[in-house]
């Protein structure tokens, strides 16, 4: 009388092939979680960027460009006749106005800050004046210790024309 069920032999295999359809899954739902938080740090610096070029063209359109030093930019405002001064410096780009003079941070604390001092604020002078504004910096999120596909870097560049 023979007995009905699964020989040792079927269940091996039966085991084998199932392990090896997890281990796919797996590996494909690994490389989505990896791709997601990616395109998420990427959208944060995007943003982030977006936003501070944003309020850079703000500050120098809204004034008059009357110094540019390099890590620094001077504004006299049109509305109040209050001096803007722009500037990076400890990896962080911002702005400060007012007596007495309010700091406030144009980059946010999601993302690293990377200007070069020199090359952050470059001005074009034409007959005595300055006519164009050229911001240089990079920004960073994410964290590089967590694996290159954790960490995004993106440089930024925006041309103001200043008017009058």
């Amino acid at each position: 009388m023979k007995k009905a069920g699964f020989t040792l032999v079927e269940m091996v295999v039966v085991v084998g092939v199932t392990g090896i359809i997890m281990a796919a899954i797996t590996g494909v739902l690994l490389n989505s979680f990896k791709t997601k938080n990616r395109v998420n740090v990427a959208d944060l610096v995007e943003q982030n960027g977006s936003m501070l070029i944003a309020e850079l063209r703000k500050n120098v359109v809204n004034g008059v460009v009357s110094n540019c030093l390099g890590p620094s930019v001077k504004v006299l405002n049109k509305s109040d006749q209050g001096i803007t001064t722009i500037s990076c410096a400890g990896n962080k780009i911002a702005s400060a106005s007012g007596i007495p003079s309010v700091s406030v941070d144009l980059s946010g604390s999601n993302v690293t800050v990377d200007c070069t001092d020199s090359a952050f604020a470059t001005c074009t002078t034409v007959g005595g004046k300055i006519t164009k504004v050229v911001f240089t910096f990079t920004l960073s999120g994410g964290s590089a210790v967590a694996g290159p596909a954790n960490f995004v870097e993106k440089e930024f560049v925006t041309e103001v024309a200043t008017r009058d």
